[in-house]
């Protein structure tokens, strides 16, 4: 009988250590899994915030080269009144112009319009760009900026370049019919005169 007890016992407690050998197996695996499912996690994570910094690293970029692209109401101003071209064209303008006006009202070129005319040039295209987007027209132009270019108004490649050429043909062609209309009476007096 203390025989059969001792295997008992001794019975008991091998299934005991069996059963902590499992237990200790399980509670190995499970941290392993746990280890390798907080790996995981941090993994992904870290591709997550890695993703994330990609994407603003490409804003950014993005964001530079808009910025290339365009300059602001200062640096245009300082462009267009440095260049030699504009203000050639400018002051054969205002000749043209001065000779029709009055002496009394002195010259354009010394008055110092030039400035004006360029900040109602920017006036009016940033003016043409916001009623473009009230209206929902697409609009190439972001509000207070300017292409950057050599050129200071529009580069020939612009599309706007051909719309300002049609109105510049429109309007030198009505200047045209009202400087005929204006010299028509003096030739007729011109005529008369002649005759006499």
């Amino acid at each position: 009988r203390a025989k059969t007890r001792l295997l008992q016992l001794f019975d008991a407690w091998a299934r005991q250590g069996r059963q902590r050998g499992v237990r200790k197996g399980q509670a190995e695996a499970m941290r392993l899994r746990c280890g390798l499912h907080g790996s995981r996690e941090v993994i992904v994570t870290w591709f997550q915030h890695r993703r994330k910094l990609m994407a603003a690293r490409r804003l950014c970029l993005v964001l530079d080269r808009a910025d290339a692209r365009w300059i602001g109401e200062e640096e245009w101003m300082r462009k267009a009144l440095a260049d030699q071209h504009l203000q050639a064209m400018f002051r054969r303008f205002a000749e043209a112009l001065d000779q029709h006006s009055t002496p009394s009202q002195g010259s354009i070129v010394l008055r110092g319009a030039f400035q004006s005319v360029l900040a109602l040039v920017w006036a009016r295209q940033q003016l043409s760009v916001v009623l473009g987007r009230l209206r929902g027209y697409f609009q190439p132009w972001f509000l207070g900026c300017w292409p950057q270019s050599k050129w200071p108004l529009l580069s020939p490649e612009d599309p706007y370049f051909m719309q300002a050429e049609i109105r510049l043909r429109v309007m030198m062609s009505q200047l045209d019919s009202v400087r005929a209309q204006e010299q028509a009476p003096s030739l007729y007096k011109l005529m008369q005169n002649s005759d006499a």
